[in-house]
């Protein structure tokens, strides 16, 4: 249902362990109707809150915003988290990026353990204005589709898949 993907590899075991130093925010340049943006921004947290309790760690759903239309939901935690760390990594990704993003009618934020998806279209994202963040360890700034060296992260703005190889020694 996302339209981003995390491949990772490491030398160390990280099943079962959550991974917050690398996120990613995507949105396209449309602001939201300011009537809704609350409103949005309510349902997201809602469907974060119950995510981490459900037996496939996702949770999805459909906003009805009157005359604007509806709003899309996707919330999802790697099956390997327990409850508690499935529900930091999303409450964190909220956290960090809906000051930023949440006024946009659409937006994905995502990381290594949990992705976040809301649009007013059903499905992915199509070719749209996006405005795409990542952040590693705290850096943040504007990405262009490119190979980011030093975290073997790539981002793709057409496609919407942004693949991340970590490689610890």
């Amino acid at each position: 249902m996302l339209p981003t993907c995390f491949l990772r590899f490491s030398l160390k075991n990280f099943i079962g362990q959550s991974e917050n130093s690398y996120t990613g925010a995507t949105a396209i340049n449309v602001r939201e109707d300011p009537g809704v943006v609350s409103q949005g921004n309510n349902f997201m947290r809602k469907l974060a809150s119950t995510a981490p309790s459900q037996p496939l760690m996702f949770q999805e759903g459909i906003l009805d915003v009157g005359q604007q239309g509806m709003r899309h939901g996707f919330v999802q935690c790697r099956r390997d988290l327990n409850v508690s760390a499935c529900d930091k990594c999303l409450n964190n990704l909220l956290d960090k990026y809906i000051p930023q993003f949440g006024d946009n009618r659409a937006w994905e934020f995502s990381s290594f353990s949990c992705s976040i998806w809301y649009d007013d279209v059903h499905g992915t994202f199509s070719d749209r204005n996006l405005t795409n963040e990542t952040s590693s360890t705290g850096n943040t700034g504007e990405t262009k589709p490119s190979l980011a060296v030093g975290t073997g992260r790539f981002k793709f703005r057409y496609t919407s898949l942004l693949l991340v190889m970590l490689l610890a020694l």
